[in-house]
């Protein structure tokens, strides 16, 4: 099956915030010596959050419906930072119904072999 790609009607705002993970497997001995060192191939896992001010009511709900169909566990392909597209899951969306729509999603590193 080929991935999706995303993409919404406008960029996002600026402030994307990029939270990075390392899984690490940890060894003590009793004396307090430790060992650590990473554990897979892939050890360090990106998340990011993402948000798009002042949107039109349609475009909000745009976005959000196409990341609902997702539902938190298809991969898709989007270009968070300009040229850097990756596989990634939506795990949270929230849609603000302000006078000035907006959209707040949480998007995680995917790393299976779906492409």
């Amino acid at each position: 099956m080929a991935l999706d790609t995303f993409a919404p009607p406008l960029r996002q705002s600026p402030g994307t915030k990029i939270d990075t993970t390392f899984k690490t497997k940890k060894a003590e001995f009793g004396d307090g010596y430790t060992q650590e060192l990473e554990d897979g191939i892939n050890s360090v896992k990106d998340v990011v959050s993402l948000t798009w001010d002042t949107l039109l009511a349609a475009d909000a709900l745009t976005i959000q419906n196409w990341l609902k169909a997702k539902k938190g566990c298809i991969p898709f392909y989007y270009d968070v930072d300009e040229g850097d597209i990756r596989k990634w899951t939506c795990t949270k969306v929230a849609r603000g119904k302000d006078e000035a729509h907006s959209i707040t999603a949480t998007f995680e590193q995917y790393f299976g072999l779906e492409t």
